[in-house]
C-alpha cells in the first residue's frame, strides 16, 4: 500500500497537472502535509502552469527535460534517494532506475489509465485493509474483555493462575490491537482525526 505520510516527496509533470481529476489528489495530499513538486522543461511551460488551480498545491518547482531527469538531479542533491517518493507521470519511465521509489504512472500505457481509477484502486484496498484490522482489533478487544473478566470473577483456567503466563494471554492481544492500530494510522487506512471525534462524542 502506498503511505501518504509527511516524509512522503510527491513529483508531478505538467501533463499530469493539466488532468482534471488531479486536484482530488492534490487535496488529499495537501491534507496530509506531503511536498509537492512540480517537474518542467523551461519556464515558458512554468508560465503555463501557473494558470491552473492546481498549481496552487505546489511546494516547489524542479527543472528537467523529463520528470526522472529531475527527480535524480534533485533527489541527489538534497539525499532524498532513500525517501518515499511518488511520481506522477504520463512519460515512459525506465523502472530500473527508480528502484528504490514508488512510481505512479498514468495514461494508456500506464498502470492506470487515469487518476481515478487510481484512486478507485487504492479505496478498495484501503477498504481491504480497515476490514482486516478492524476484525483483528475487535478479536484482541474480546480476548482482552474476557482475560479482565474472567480474572475479575476468579474464575481463571488452571494455567493461567502462573501470575507470568496471565500476563502474557493479556498482553498478547493488548499488544495486537496496539500494532493492528499504529499500522493501519501509518499507512492511513485509519483516520486520527476519526478517533479524536470518537473520543469528544463519548
Amino acid at each position: 500500500m502506498i503511505a501518504f505520510a509527511p516524509r512522503s516527496y510527491v513529483y508531478i509533470d505538467y501533463e499530469t497537472l493539466q488532468d482534471e481529476a488531479m486536484e482530488e489528489l492534490l487535496a488529499l495530499f495537501a491534507s496530509k502535509h506531503m511536498q509537492m513538486r512540480l517537474c518542467v522543461k523551461d519556464a515558458w511551460e512554468l508560465e503555463e502552469a501557473k494558470h491552473l488551480d492546481t498549481y496552487g498545491y505546489m511546494c516547489d518547482v524542479v527543472y528537467g527535460e523529463d520528470i526522472l531527469s529531475a527527480l535524480m538531479r534533485y533527489a541527489k542533491a538534497k539525499k532524498q534517494r532513500k525517501k518515499h517518493i511518488l511520481l506522477f507521470t504520463q512519460q515512459t519511465i525506465d523502472l530500473h532506475k527508480v528502484d528504490d521509489i514508488g512510481v505512479i504512472t498514468l495514461g494508456k500505457k500506464g498502470e492506470y489509465e487515469n487518476l481515478q481509477s487510481f484512486l478507485q484502486v487504492k479505496s478498495a484496498y484501503v477498504k481491504q485493509w480497515q476490514f482486516r484490522l478492524s476484525c483483528i482489533m475487535v478479536l484482541s478487544a474480546v480476548l482482552i474483555g474476557l482475560d479482565m473478566y474472567f480474572a475479575y470473577q476468579g474464575t481463571l483456567p488452571s494455567i493461567l493462575n502462573d501470575g507470568f503466563i496471565a500476563f502474557l494471554a493479556l498482553m498478547f492481544p493488548l499488544a495486537a490491537f496496539i500494532h493492528s492500530f499504529g499500522y493501519g494510522v501509518s499507512k492511513d487506512v485509519f483516520s486520527l482525526n476519526c478517533l479524536w471525534a470518537l473520543l469528544d462524542a463519548i
